[in-house]
């Protein structure tokens, strides 16, 4: 004989679920929120510019922009994960990424040194 199974009912789901996450519908707190966030593609956005810009060598900011208040050492992690990660921007191989003293650069190996 099969046994009775327990129903669940509409309040005891919504109970389990505010244990889960707390829902928030403020605009404005998703809007401070996401001003806050870095986006992993913030990396290859950036990347890719950098490639196109036919720069040979670039210093990333540290104070502004999509990398302000980030550590080097986490902002240079980004760049080689972007470097290696999915779908990377074409050149990206070329492009060496350098942490010295707490800054950040970026060169272009695949752009010839420029001759005197």
């Amino acid at each position: 004989m099969p046994r009775n199974r327990k129903q669940n009912n509409d309040t005891q789901g919504e109970n389990r679920m505010s244990t889960m996450f707390t829902p928030i519908e403020s605009e404005e707190t998703l809007a401070e929120i996401l001003a806050g966030a870095r986006g992993r593609g913030d990396y290859k956005v950036v990347l890719d510019a950098f490639i196109k810009s036919g720069y040979r060598l670039v210093e990333v900011p540290l104070t502004e922009g999509a990398f302000a208040e980030k550590k080097p050492q986490t902002v240079k992690t980004g760049f080689e994960n972007a470097k290696s990660g999915k779908e990377p921007p074409e050149g990206a191989a070329e492009v060496k990424v350098v942490k010295k003293d707490d800054r950040i650069y970026l060169v272009n190996q695949a752009i010839a040194k420029p001759e005197k």
